[in-house]
């Protein structure tokens, strides 16, 4: 039986796959196992000080980002260790906080402008609908508002026109929003 720690825990596990799979380039992505990534985290949280129930919400994401990101770079320095960039890793840290943040963004200012919402909610919410949309839109959607690349680069990032890039964003945004209700 699954108790209200680990119910609580597991509720960060979209969050955290969203975040991790902004940040992996593709090549990367096939020697590591984001989903353990993943898991690892939300079991080093199980395993966390009893007073994490007792964090609000902006404190745990904080936390779950930082482990995410540790647990990430350990998989990151394993499959490259021979290319290791000290670098890398500070940047890593600094883009995981930065998707979040745009996340928190875009979802206020985008898709709910000038609603009053609880914030997590509509966080799960949001997660849950960019894995309902096609591959393509969830992917140009991520890059754009949560990687905060421009139309040209995630372009060139999915191999695209800008022009089908366009057209994928709008048809994401429109999906959303449908899905969003």
């Amino acid at each position: 039986m699954i108790d209200q720690r680990s119910r609580e825990i597991e509720a960060y596990r979209g969050y955290l796959t969203m975040l991790i799979r902004l940040q992996v380039e593709s090549g990367l992505a096939g020697k590591i196992d984001l989903s353990g990534v993943v898991q690892q985290t939300l079991l080093d949280a199980c395993a966390a000080d009893s007073e994490w129930l007792d964090w609000d919400t902006d404190r745990r994401k904080k936390w779950l980002r930082r482990v995410l990101t540790n647990n990430l770079l350990d998989e990151i320095r394993k499959a490259t260790a021979d290319m290791r960039d000290v670098r890398r890793e500070h940047s890593l840290e600094r883009a995981i906080d930065d998707s979040a943040s745009r996340l928190d963004t875009w979802l206020a200012v985008e898709l709910h402008p000038g609603a009053t919402i609880d914030r997590d909610e509509e966080i799960v919410r949001m997660i849950a609908a960019l894995d309902r949309l096609p591959d393509e839109q969830r992917r140009v959607v991520e890059l754009h508002y949560l990687l905060g690349q421009t139309v040209t680069e995630t372009a060139a990032a999915t191999g695209k026109t800008t022009e089908a890039v366009g057209g994928l964003l709008y048809r994401g945004l429109k999906r959303l929003r449908e899905l969003l209700g």
